[in-house]
């Protein structure tokens, strides 16, 4: 899973960009019905997040200490147990999924929700 982004900041000319990469396994059972699947899981695995800074840097006391552009990244061990259903139609399958992202090594985190929509082909 790879997620971008960036955002403005409030210290004037500044933009912020981030972007963090999920990578590991899901491990889940299915409990079917003729049209409805239900698939419990947990995903385990390691969260990267890096991003930088970049723009003129604010001209007041006390700013920032290190020049612009700044860069960072971190990794942390993440757990997200959840939930995925399914619809099959024929060959194709549609589907979504509900989870709880946490990343128990990461001081300050807290629990994030995250949903995913999904379309897929049986073969």
């Amino acid at each position: 899973m790879d997620y971008l982004g960036s955002q403005a900041t409030d210290a004037g000319p500044l933009t912020e960009s981030l972007r963090s990469v999920l990578y590991g396994v899901e491990v889940g059972y299915n409990i079917g019905a003729p049209l409805v699947t239900l698939r419990p899981q947990l995903g385990i695995g390691n969260y990267t997040v890096s991003g930088g800074y970049s723009g003129t840097p604010p001209i007041r006391p006390g700013g920032p200490a290190y020049g612009y552009p700044a860069h960072f990244g971190t990794s942390n061990f993440y757990l997200e147990p959840g939930v995925t259903g399914l619809l099959s139609f024929g060959i194709w399958i549609v589907g979504a999924d509900a989870n709880v992202l946490f990343l128990p090594g990461m001081s300050g985190s807290q629990p994030a929700f995250t949903a995913h929509g999904q379309v897929g082909v049986k073969f």
